[in-house]
């Protein structure tokens, strides 16, 4: 899985291989196996006249993302309503429209993982997956995420859409995998109960430990809930002695499975290891209430036998990758690996009226079968797709296999296989082919549900036809592709596979392609819409989820987007609407009767209610406070602005902050200030700007930790805490190239995969290669602060012709020499950790007052001269000094109000049961305005259901206008103003004696209020049986 730099070394020194455990273990053969060719083969095209060659041709083809110094790509993709979604390895990810039109540019995995930190945010190892959950409208992406290969703790971050659109917002999860189990070729699929995966074990990255299969909280994981966990067992090494890869069950089609169905998992076994040719399938059962409950047991008819197949290939006992041939001037040793030992994804999962089918596929050996304990040779290998479809027609029933075939009609080889079935039963398949006299190209096949069984009887076409041969790249290929069914009619397949357009080596492309069986329509459906909005306000809400249950398509769920705006389509039925916020604390409503009919719209408009709740979003610093550089440096005093977002699910009003940090030499002058009323989603800043000041002696480069104490309306607070840097220096940009003038080094870098990053050491990566390279080194001071630096380089044919590695160095730089290379190690900082790409980003720790180099060098040796490039340098301390500390703030004029309270029910005897109603009047007689008091009342346990409603006079704001429970307000009350609250609530059954009320009124600090004995009031009420 580590990246491995320069495995081919003669051919392209800057490009590397991903994950190079593909080819799992040695296997052990069964040495009494029978010598019996394929059961179930398709050997020609239909020259007996049992069918006709009538596969569709393709609705669209157009390119994908292509090759990024990295092998192999495998190549992932999904198709949602809209859009279409790539992942390749190194871990590029693009989002495209139905026509091909890319809707914004390639970005890197570990960006959506940014909020997770290290390694996920700066990692991009590889193994990238993507998933469209069809009951929730949502993309789900995911990727292993380590700095070392060999040493735990090993990662799996997981980014769920929060919304059905992959151009959005995501939630990130960071799941740290079990021990030292290194998680290579994960496979993930989506299941009602939770998101399934699986992975083959490494035990530190280096022995071979059989799998693990996880269950992931998909439940939480929808609504942002950060304690989402998962549930693990550990398969190990025994399940397969043929196969190193499990994969898990994935959802497709508008009726889920029956209510409780586990997920299933499964391996094939092969009688040139094992017993017999069958497949394992394993039931995973998990309960996130309780995980002790959860399960991972084989099912009854399991092993399922199968026809006879052999999965041995040439390197099966040798290690060899080149197994598939390729036309000249590609020579054996540039063949290509089959990946013969492990099921394709995906385990695909269509439920057509209670018939619930599973299709995958592997790929098999249709030439000359060897005898037992030796693969076949190249020349008698050919690679065949064997395809599997698996039904049971009851809750209970069994698994059995419904069809099946190995499609080899010619002598051209056909691996890396993927299928699926539509929502009429038909199955595609889709898969690489090659000969001596083919390119590598992508093709498809497929039968209809009615067509003979044992054969892909509607024929094959060539989606995209290859143009060249992969030369080296150590043989890699695949490891998989991707056919998904589209969700917006269930009948529209779409493929992704690679392909070369020119002989070459690291310099794969990629193909999307669709296409659709005649006469398959989408099934019958409607939809549910509307818009959900906050009840105080009516400003819509983002993240709330609609779940129906009860109908048909019972599970399914939509979350509104920032519009408040859902949509989702749905079976024909009645459902039970329930919506949720937990995110942004709004109470969950419903359930809410909805009926959904064949081709139309039932709208569902809601609204939701909650508390308030802020979360920081920016700050600023004042250009007109300090020396006015917008800079906070020693001897000064800025004015600072905070800008805070209301993430919760109630207007915050009566909002004011204060401002604290801890920082030594830091001084906040003024702390205090009010903030206006903010609505959901909506942000608002300080009406007075908070004062920072920072002493002569503040050491330049200290980052200031500050805290923001926010209280708001009904009682409610939200601490807030945030840094900012100090003395810091515009980023520096150097514009340069590598001319033939410039000085040359023996070899360069080696890369390793894994980004230098601050407050983590990095190991340097050795000398790299032979022969001259030329360098530039640009120098950039520090200031007296340690500073987090960030450095970025741009260069134009960073992947081309004139790749460039950039090194981070501290003082001197020493270039290697022929005999004495270890110097390129010596005062090492960072470096990139990838492939040289256009754009390439790290950062490095630089000391105080020390000077950070930057080496600009060649990737390759007798690289054509002339590489231009940009280097961008930011973070570094600069030693600016101020204008002068803050001076000591006025005490502001101390206030006089006079605030009173009155509180009466107009009685004096209830019994149980009775209803009560309490008038609550608070009065400023003044003579000064207030802002911020407080007003409260506790209600009794004995008085139950408590409601309330508030008006006012005067021009008094904060109040809450109606709620329920407790009163806690902070309130604004000018002179004469007035708030009548008036409380209702029930006496409770069991309560006795005598009920006492109290309510108070309380001044803010810094107001004077000269008859606090009337800041109370109670009522006091006797229980009679």
């Amino acid at each position: 899985m580590a990246q491995i730099d320069g495995v081919d070394r003669a051919l392209q020194e800057q490009a590397e291989e991903i994950n190079e455990l593909n080819t799992g273990f040695i296997r052990r053969p069964n040495l009494n196996a029978p010598v019996q060719k394929d059961g179930a083969l398709q050997s020609g095209f239909g020259a007996d006249g049992r069918f006709k060659l009538n596969i569709p041709s393709p609705i669209v083809v157009f390119e994908g993302l292509g090759a990024s110094g990295s092998a192999p790509p495998d190549t992932m993709g999904a198709v949602g309503p809209n859009d279409y979604v790539q992942i390749v390895n190194a871990t590029q990810v693009q989002i495209f429209d139905k026509a091909g039109v890319p809707r914004g540019p390639a970005f890197s995995l570990n960006t959506l993982f940014a909020p997770l930190g290290p390694p996920a945010s700066v990692t991009n190892n590889g193994d990238g997956l993507v998933l469209y959950d069809r009951m929730a409208d949502r993309w789900i992406l995911t990727q292993f995420s380590f700095f070392s290969s060999a040493t735990p703790p090993y990662h799996q971050p997981i980014a769920v859409s929060k919304t059905g659109d992959p151009t959005g917002e995501y939630w990130a999860y960071d799941f740290i995998t079990p021990g030292n189990e290194f998680p290579d070729y994960g496979k993930i699929g989506a299941w009602p109960d939770g998101y399934y995966f699986s992975d083959r074990q490494f035990t530190n990255g280096v022995s071979y430990n059989g799998f693990g299969v996880f269950a992931f909280d998909r439940a939480k994981m929808l609504v942002g809930d950060s304690t989402a966990t998962y549930i693990y067992f550990n398969a190990g090494p025994t399940l397969s002695d043929s196969s190193s890869g499990m994969i898990p069950t994935d959802y497709n089609g508008l009726t889920p499975p029956p209510a409780g169905a586990p997920n299933v998992f499964s391996v094939f076994l092969d009688d040139a290891f094992d017993a017999v040719d069958a497949l394992r399938l394993f039931d995973f059962h998990a309960d996130f209430a309780v995980p002790a409950n959860s399960t991972f047991t084989e099912r009854p008819e399991s092993p399922l036998p199968v026809a006879a197949f052999d999965s041995r290939s040439p390197g099966t006992f040798t290690g060899s990758r080149a197994e598939i041939e390729e036309p000249p001037p590609a020579v054996a040793a540039d063949y290509l690996n089959a990946i013969g030992d492990r099921l394709m994804l995906r385990l695909q999962y269509f439920n057509r009226a209670g018939t619930e089918t599973l299709t995958t596929v592997h790929t098999v050996n249709a030439g000359i079968i060897p005898p037992p304990g030796v693969g076949p040779t190249v020349a008698e290998y050919r690679a065949a797709t064997r395809w599997y479809v698996l039904e049971k027609t009851s809750p209970g029933a069994n698994w059995s296999v419904q069809d099946q075939g190995t499609y080899s009609p010619d002598t051209t080889e056909r691996w890396m296989g993927s299928s699926v079935v539509d929502n009429a039963g038909n199955l595609a398949v889709g898969y690489s082919t090659s000969s001596l006299s083919v390119f590598p190209s992508i093709a498809y096949a497929g039968r209809l549900l009615t067509d003979p069984p044992g054969m892909l009887s509607q024929g094959e076409a060539t989606m995209f036809a290859g143009t060249g041969v992969q030369l080296g790249t150590s043989n890699r290929w695949g490891d998989y592709t991707a056919m998904c069914l589209d969700p917006s009619d269930d009948a529209t397949f779409w493929y992704t596979n690679e392909y070369y357009n020119t002989n070459a080596t690291f310099d794969w492309k990629t193909k999307i392609g669709a296409f659709k069986f005649a006469g398959t329509t989408a099934p019958a459906q409607g939809t549910l819409s509307g818009t959900i909005t906050a009840c105080d306000t009516g400003v819509p809400l983002k993240d709330a989820l609609v779940e129906v249950t009860g109908g048909p398509s019972t599970g399914f769920s939509a979350a509104t987007k920032a519009d408040g705006t859902f949509s989702m389509n749905l079976s024909p039925g009645s459902y039970s609407a329930t919506i949720i916020d937990p995110a942004h604390l709004c109470d969950a409503i419903g359930p809410f009767p909805v009926t959904i009919t064949n081709g139309n719209t039932t709208t569902l408009d809601k609204c939701l209610s909650g508390v308030a709740r802020f979360i920081f979003d920016s700050s600023a610093i004042s250009a007109t406070g300090g020396n006015g550089n917008g800079i906070i440096e020693p001897n000064e005093c800025n004015l600072l602005d905070v800008t805070i977002l209301n993430d919760g699910c109630l207007l915050g009003s009566g909002v004011s902050a204060v401002l604290s940090s801890t920082t030594p030499g830091v001084t906040i002058s003024q702390p205090n200030s009010p903030y206006p009323d903010t609505a959901e989603n909506a942000t608002g800043v300080n009406t007075t700007p908070f004062q920072v000041s920072t002493s002569p002696s503040f050491v330049c480069g200290t980052t200031i930790d500050f805290q923001l104490t926010v209280n708001f309306a009904g009682g409610g607070s939200s601490v807030i805490n945030f840094s900012l840097p100090t003395c810091t220096v515009p980023p520096t940009v150097v514009n340069g190239s590598l001319d033939a003038s410039d000085p040359v080094q023996e070899g360069r870098l080696g890369r390793n995969a894994v980004m230098s990053i601050c407050g983590t050491a990095k190991v340097c990566p050795a000398i790299f290669g032979t022969g001259n390279r030329r360098y530039d080194v640009l120098s950039f001071p520090n200031g007296p602060g340690a500073a987090c630096v960030t450095i970025t380089t741009t260069a134009p044919n960073g992947s081309a012709t004139q790749p460039i590695i950039p090194v981070a160095y501290l003082n001197n730089y020493i270039p290697p020499t022929v005999g004495n290379t270890r110097t390129i190690c010596r005062n090492y900082l960072g470096d990139p950790g990838g492939s040289p790409n256009t754009v390439n980003s790290f950062s490095v720790d630089v000391p105080a007052m020390a000077t950070l180099l930057v080496v600009v060098e060649e990737a390759n040796a007798a690289q054509t001269p002339g590489a231009p490039y940009t280097v961008e340098v930011s973070g570094l301390v600069g030693n600016g000094m101020g204008n002068g500390t803050c001076a000591s703030p006025t005490p502001p004029p101390t206030a006089t109000a006079d605030l009173r309270i009155r509180k009466t029910d107009g009685k004096t005897s209830v019994s149980r049961g009775d209803q009560t109603t309490y008038t609550i009047v608070v009065e400023n007689v003044g003579p000064d305005g207030v802002t911020g008091a407080r007003v409260k009342d506790t209600f009794p346990l004995k008085i139950t259901g408590v409601t309330y409603t508030a008006t006012s006079t005067g021009g008094a704001t904060g109040f809450t206008p109606s709620g329920s429970g407790n009163i806690r307000d902070t309130v604004n009350m000018p002179a004469g103003s007035t708030i009548t609250y008036q409380a209702t609530g029930t006496f409770s059954m069991t309560a006795r004696g005598r009920v006492l009320n109290l309510a108070t009124v309380t001044a803010p600090a810094g107001t004077v209020d000269p008859r606090l004995r009337n800041n109370l009031a109670g009522d006091l009420d006797n229980i009679s049986r």
